[in-house]
């Protein structure tokens, strides 16, 4: 709360009354979480030996450059490697 908004700690019942909601969102996180496919290394020299990378990229070579173009990617230093498509 603090971080959010430093005002409802000044509401007497404030934590008690957003516990249940804070638990349900945590909870269908968790869940949304467990629902994802299994994290893949998607690099050209993992292509050959991957149905679903052959299905999104026509040759390894073309990984490379769709790598290097993801904004997000950059400032983590990954534009060599990514690990999951989305």
């Amino acid at each position: 709360m603090t971080l959010t908004n430093p005002r409802l700690k000044l509401l007497p019942t404030c934590q008690k009354r957003l516990t249940p909601a804070v638990a349900t969102t945590i909870e269908f996180l968790r869940a949304q979480a467990r629902a994802l496919p299994a994290v893949r290394p998607v690099s050209s020299t993992s292509w050959s030996a991957d149905p679903a990378l052959r299905a999104f990229f026509v040759a390894p070579s073309d990984i490379p450059p769709v790598i290097r173009n993801v904004a997000i990617l950059i400032p983590h230093g990954l534009t060599e490697r990514a690990f999951q498509i989305v």
